[in-house]
């Protein structure tokens, strides 16, 4: 039988009175360890927090890790007690557990990574359709300019002082 991983879903949120939060990762928890994943633009947080530094940000996020193999170095082996214990640390607070099945390591990383494509990368922007433009005005224009069919640039004074009006 495949073994089952429990996750929960990294949030950011800086001032609860706001109410303004932000998918920022993702917590799988095995039974002897616990991974973390954070998106790959968490740079995405300064939308919510212009006053937010990085690096204490990388450092809290690594710090779950350490608070997770304490929790379990005092006796704390339960999933959901774990999540509780982890549940607000700082401006990061933790959702609700979630499973995943997972019988290889490629599809423990396949699933990981549907994961945070689903539930913390932002969606991807529809592509926008442009129209080809044809060079044709250009071609024309430059050989009106070659025959010297097109009138020169005019110089115009105004009391400003001197400038060139081109078409």
């Amino acid at each position: 039988m495949a073994p089952s991983y429990n996750f929960a879903i990294i949030r950011f949120a800086p001032d609860d009175v706001r109410g303004e939060r932000l998918n920022i990762g993702a917590i799988i928890l095995e039974n002897d360890r616990i991974d973390v994943r954070t998106t790959r633009r968490l740079e995405r947080v300064k939308a919510l927090s212009e006053a937010l530094d990085f690096e204490s940000l990388a450092e809290l996020i690594d710090n779950i890790v350490d608070l997770d193999a304490q929790n379990r170095a005092d006796g704390i082996v339960d999933y959901q007690e774990r999540l509780s214990k982890l549940a607000r640390i700082g401006p990061l607070s933790v959702s609700h557990a979630g499973t995943f099945v997972a019988e290889s390591q490629s599809a423990y990383e396949a699933r990981i990574a549907s994961i945070l494509k689903m539930l913390v990368e932002p969606e991807q922007a529809p592509k926008r359709l442009r129209k080809k433009k044809s060079p044709l005005f250009s071609q024309i224009k430059r050989m009106f300019q070659n025959e010297r069919v097109l009138a020169r640039p005019a110089k115009v004074w105004s009391p400003i002082g001197l400038f060139l009006i081109t078409n």
